[in-house]
């Protein structure tokens, strides 16, 4: 939810709509796709393409799809905040050890 609330307030208007078309047409494509599954028999996507298609390696695919998105998900932010801390430090340290500081601001 805070990526909606960011999208909006950079955004403005068209954030919103874009914020209510996901949250209206996620619904409807469960309405949709919901009796078709049921009747399938089959609960998961992986399950669903599986009958179509090879089992063992859509399977696969499923669960290393599923596998990254979790470990971006969660370490995507906390790895992005250390790069950008130690950025920040290296450049202070680099900054006041260095003899540019003597020369800043230029003028």
């Amino acid at each position: 939810f805070l990526g909606i609330a960011g999208l909006v307030s950079t955004t403005g208007f068209d954030g919103l709509i874009y914020t209510v078309g996901g949250l209206a047409g996620w619904p409807l494509v469960l309405f949709l796709l919901s009796e078709r599954l049921r009747n399938l028999g089959r609960y998961t996507f992986a399950d669903a393409v599986s009958m179509r298609l090879s089992a063992v390696p859509m399977r696969c695919l499923a669960a290393s799809g599923s596998l990254v998105a979790v470990v971006l998900y969660s370490n995507l932010g906390v790895t992005l905040l250390v790069v950008v801390f130690y950025t920040v430090v290296a450049a202070s340290v680099v900054f006041a050890t260095s003899d540019l500081r003597d020369r800043w601001p230029p003028g």
